[in-house]
């Protein structure tokens, strides 16, 4: 799912950068799939990068897969046209790790994100940092069901008042059981956090948010 939201650019300048690369399996995928010809993948970590070493020595891909040892995109050079993919980690991490980058916000950026939980944190980021999110896609893979979202640069672009947008994103454009599903649960937790703070009392102005958050909120399809 992630593979497929990486554009397949014609420009030899195209950076393709895979943040926690892990085992490098997503390199070699895209290496090998001619989706692009060389890629920088960085770890936080020695030993998940020297994971990716041996991944990447195995397919006798070292001269075409970079591997840095990182803190996100620190030091890394995102000028130019970029594929920045972040994977495999959770929401609130990987609006961290955005919101400390440096020159990602220019027009040739292309972010391809899978949280693997707290969405919300990685669209709010988006939305008031002048990200437009393309679309969001959802699959299931060994009884398990995730999401990657799409997400472009565009300046002038902002959704940085929309908190329902930030729970909910374009999953409600989705038709797909699956999202449906991924809707409800977030529903039933905003649900549950509304009873909570009513019968409180307490945090008035996070109730106030959920409950716009929900207010009128349909599905499409």
């Amino acid at each position: 799912m992630v593979a497929a939201m990486v554009v397949e650019s014609s420009d030899p300048a195209c950076k393709y950068i895979d943040i926690g690369t892990d085992h490098a399996y997503l390199p070699v995928f895209l290496i090998q799939s001619k989706k692009a010809d060389k890629v920088i993948a960085t770890e936080i970590a020695k030993k998940p990068l020297e994971n990716a070493r041996k991944t990447v020595a195995r397919y006798k891909l070292s001269e075409r897969i970079d591997l840095v040892l990182t803190n996100g995109l620190k030091n890394i050079d995102t000028s130019g046209k970029c594929e920045i993919i972040i994977s495999g980690m959770g929401g609130t991490l990987i609006a961290e790790i955005l919101s400390v980058a440096e020159n990602i916000r220019h027009e040739d950026i292309h972010l391809v994100l899978q949280p693997q939980s707290h969405a919300f944190d990685v669209r709010e980021w988006l939305c008031k940092n002048g990200f437009q999110i393309e679309y969001e896609s959802v699959c299931e893979d060994d009884g398990k069901i995730y999401h990657a979202i799409s997400a472009y640069y565009k300046n002038d672009y902002t959704k940085a008042d929309d908190v329902g947008y930030f729970y909910f994103g374009e999953l409600k454009n989705i038709k797909d059981e699956k999202a449906k599903y991924l809707i409800n649960k977030q529903l039933k937790v905003i649900n549950n956090r509304i009873k909570g703070l009513t019968e409180s009392g307490r945090n008035p102005e996070e109730l106030e948010r959920m409950l716009l958050a929900v207010k009128g909120f349909k599905i499409n399809g």
